[in-house]
């Protein structure tokens, strides 16, 4: 295989790619440490601050569709600029928010702008680098997210020293680093060709959606369960949701470029991987509450939880380049198998946790089981799963689902810690009922195998 050197435009044109990811990589890494110390400075309550975390991924969702198709009708560069610019532009919102509605605004804008910058680099690559060094370049790229979670936990203690503010300006000189490099280094002759109709109706319609879905498992009381599940909150939003569901089943199934092609979930493996990547997304949102529950349980200041958060963030950037590895020889379904009992292990320590011991334990074993979920195994088993010719829009799947789990995994997070005398109390039962996803994630790896297409 030959080897780029220093000075061949495809490893110059990796410093911006990798700089763009990067921003969007260290997102959790670093706000997850910090929720506590934002919700703190608002005065906000576990189930409004969740959204914190939701409106990033919901945007994220949204967002993936969008940046697509500007990448296939304005350009890859053009998209790329376009998705920095906003994150960049998101973050200075949130680091300058006055008041909650303009920290808000600013995670939407940081939503958006995650959306595109993985899947236009990625797209890059295919287009500039040769076959024989793509997987090379996609390796570079995929390493982002393990110095992302190796970096973020440990910069954002030191930056919550001096405020919460902070830990959204430290992404700002790398995103304006990706937007200059990008301007100069990316191919200018990227004019988009591909002329398409951008699904605006499917667009709202899945954002209706999933917000309506969030702000409904948002409102339920955890202490009074069955009566929040018949308030008029609950059922009004839900049922509203479901008429947004409907609606859009509706309109992708007629739109001439839907996001969701509805035909793909005829097959088995592909309805089974988006249950999956789903799940992955729920279990996700448990890892981002996890300093706000170690503030809250061992009374430690903010920046002293993002420095606890290194274990577990750690396991994840040790753990994703092993596991994948051993995808080959262990299999996908064992792989999803053994990580979602591990997850659920790691989960249920939390949820009986009262020693730092434990607390560590768990941490270590919820970053193994998310890497082993998170890393290669939803994307190998999609391309098992789905036709050959549809297995790009098959992949886009997994990070809608992803998206669509976070976004439902915090509403209910914040909701049952919400709902608790005790805030610790409430995270716990919350890591207790996430438990119950991973378990049943263990149970549906025990199906990959059969849900494959023939020759997978």
């Amino acid at each position: 295989m030959e080897r780029p050197d220093d000075n061949s435009p495809s490893f110059k044109l990796l410093i911006p790619l990798f700089l763009g990811v990067l921003t969007g990589a260290l997102d959790i890494a670093m706000v997850g440490p910090g929720l506590s110390s934002i919700q703190d400075y608002f005065e906000l309550d576990a189930r409004i601050g969740t959204w914190i975390i939701g409106l990033f991924a919901l945007f994220t969702l949204v967002g993936v569709p969008a940046m697509a198709w500007i990448a296939d009708n304005i350009g890859k560069r053009r998209s790329f600029l376009i998705s920095t610019g906003l994150f960049v532009a998101g973050a200075l919102t949130c680091f300058s928010a006055p008041t909650v509605p303009v920290l808000f605004a600013g995670r939407i804008l940081q939503g958006l702008g995650a959306a595109g910058v993985f899947p236009v680099a990625s797209a890059v690559v295919g287009d500039v680098v040769a076959p024989s060094n793509r997987g090379k370049f996609l390796g570079i790229l995929g390493s982002v997210f393990g110095v992302a979670f190796l970096v973020g936990p440990a910069a954002s203690g030191i930056l919550l020293l001096a405020g919460w503010r902070y830990i959204f300006l430290f992404s700002v000189p790398i995103g304006l680093g990706a937007f200059l490099l990008g301007w100069r280094m990316l191919p200018k002759s990227d004019a988009g060709t591909k002329v398409s109709e951008l699904d605006v109706p499917g667009l709202l319609l899945m954002t209706g959606f999933v917000g309506l879905l969030a702000f409904a498992l948002n409102g339920i009381d955890n202490s009074d369960l069955v009566s929040s599940l018949g308030s008029t909150r609950f059922i009004g939003f839900f049922a509203a949701s479901m008429v947004a569901l409907t609606l859009f089943v509706i309109q992708e199934r007629r739109a001439s470029n839907p996001i969701v092609r509805p035909g793909l979930f005829s097959f088995p493996g592909v309805r089974l991987t988006v249950l999956l990547a789903a799940g992955a997304g729920i279990c996700e949102a448990a890892l981002v509450f996890t300093a706000a529950f170690a503030v809250s349980l061992f009374e430690v200041d903010a920046s002293t939880a993002g420095f606890m958060f290194l274990p577990l963030a750690g396991s994840i950037a040790v753990a994703s380049p092993l596991l994948g590895r051993l995808l080959d020889s262990l299999g996908s379904g064992r792989m999803v198998v053994a990580g979602s009992l591990i997850l659920t292990a790691g989960l249920l320590i939390f949820a009986n946790t009262d020693t730092l011991l434990h607390f560590y334990a768990g941490s270590v074993l919820i970053g193994i089981g998310q890497a082993s979920l998170l890393g290669s195994t939803l994307n190998y088993i999609m391309l098992g799963a789905a036709p050959e010719r549809d297995r790009a829009t098959a992949q886009g799947f997994i990070t809608l689902s992803l998206n669509l789990g976070i976004v439902v995994g915090s509403a209910i997070i914040g909701a049952i810690a919400a709902s608790a005398d005790n805030l610790a109390a409430g995270y716990a039962t919350a890591f207790g009922s996430v438990s119950i996803v991973a378990a049943l994630m263990a149970g549906a790896g025990f199906l990959v195998r059969r849900s494959l297409t023939p020759g997978s």
